[in-house]
């Protein structure tokens, strides 16, 4: 009669390995800096097209290692529904080609959710301060966490007269 126990070396091993891969933290997310980011698309375009497979074009704007400024060609579209009908800034995800990314700060990353507040103004920046806080607290705590950075932000809406806001956001 077989052992059932010959398979847990296997599993142990698969285990260990799983835990190290997700204790791995992308280039972005390394740092604690406030990273300094600029985006332009148009608020009413973003949140009115509801299929998830149809993403916008447009740049982040961005220092570079030189100081100087830099964009990286991405592409945007909203997600989630709540925030999308009821919030001002449309919550978004993030793509961008991996050649694009190369030599930038979002090097070997293809994709993530941007995390915006829901109002404007101070108390909107002070909310998601707070969850970003939230997520902070939980990197110690477990090995099955979200990496994120705090990301100032000059946001401009484009849809008719072209609007800009500064707004406090982090990387998921």
């Amino acid at each position: 009669m077989k052992s059932n126990f010959s398979f847990i070396p296997l599993l142990l091993a698969l285990a260990i390995s799983g835990y190290a891969q997700q204790k791995q933290v992308p280039p972005l997310f390394q740092e604690e800096q406030p990273l300094a980011l600029s985006l332009k698309f148009s608020f009413k375009e973003v949140k009115k097209e509801k299929v998830d497979s149809i993403y916008f074009p447009t740049y982040f704007g961005y220092k570079n290692d030189k100081g100087q400024s830099d964009s990286i060609a991405i592409k945007v579209r909203a997600r989630g529904n709540f925030r999308r009908n009821n919030c001002f800034y449309p919550p978004i995800r993030v793509k961008f080609k991996k050649k694009a990314a190369e030599r930038t700060p979002f090097e070997d990353n293809k994709d993530f959710k941007l995390v915006l507040p829901c109002q404007t103004g101070k108390m909107g920046n002070d909310l998601i301060l707070k969850e970003y806080l939230c997520y902070k607290i939980l990197e110690p705590i477990t090995p099955y966490f979200f990496h994120t950075r705090l990301v100032d932000l000059e946001l401009t809406d484009i849809s008719g007269k072209s609007k800009t806001y500064s707004v406090k956001k982090f990387f998921d």
